[in-house]
């Protein structure tokens, strides 16, 4: 493998890793998120072993009374837009611009989620992705892919999740008494600081 391919791979496992974390803690979830400890960031490892030990399908009631369809805090980038701010603000708007993201790099998130799509696991994992494209752009030499994609991520990072992401941390981190969700919302708040 192309080593100057590894910080890209790496940062892909990272966003998938904290995509996982949000997500309705199914078998599937909770094996995912056990595997890919060893392969995000040294620095995030030992954290991300302990959050992973404590997720288990207990995890769902939490999940549902916290940042469920329901829940206390919402997961959903459009719940976040405050007029007066820049950035889109209409919720229909946000969710056609959101999904044209998925739409023009073939991100196919409807086989995996549940959710609509700005939700926030959605918008980490679709991160992830693009950081995937990322490295195979580079690793076929295809300088103007790697150009789009790199382009896009930040566009979508500084457009949707940024903007919101921050609030939502912090209302896990304010209300939430749960040790997962309270570690899960204090290591994405960190590496998103440390990313900057």
């Amino acid at each position: 493998m192309n080593p100057n391919l590894k910080p890209f791979l790496t940062m892909a496992a990272n966003w998938q890793f904290f995509s996982l974390l949000f997500r309705y803690p199914d078998s599937k979830v909770i094996h995912r998120t056990n595997s890919l400890c060893q392969e995000i960031l040294p620095s995030l490892q030992p954290k991300a072993y302990k959050i992973a030990s404590i997720l288990s399908p207990e995890q769902a009631a939490v999940y549902h009374v916290l940042i469920g369809s329901a829940g206390s805090i919402s997961p959903y980038e459009s719940d976040y837009q405050i007029p007066g701010q820049e950035g889109i603000h209409d919720k229909g708007a946000i969710l056609g611009d959101v999904a044209a993201f998925y739409k023009a790099f073939r991100f196919e998130y409807a086989t995996d989620f549940q959710e609509v799509p700005d939700h926030v696991a959605v918008e980490l994992a679709f991160l992830g992705y693009i950081k995937l494209k990322e490295a195979y752009a580079l690793a076929i030499e295809n300088q103007e892919d790697y150009q789009i994609c790199a382009d896009a991520e930040k566009k979508f990072l500084n457009d949707h999740l940024m903007p919101w992401l921050p609030q939502f941390l912090e209302g896990i981190l304010n209300q939430s008494q749960d040790t997962f969700y309270q570690k899960s919302a204090s290591l994405l708040q960190n590496f998103i600081w440390n990313c900057q």
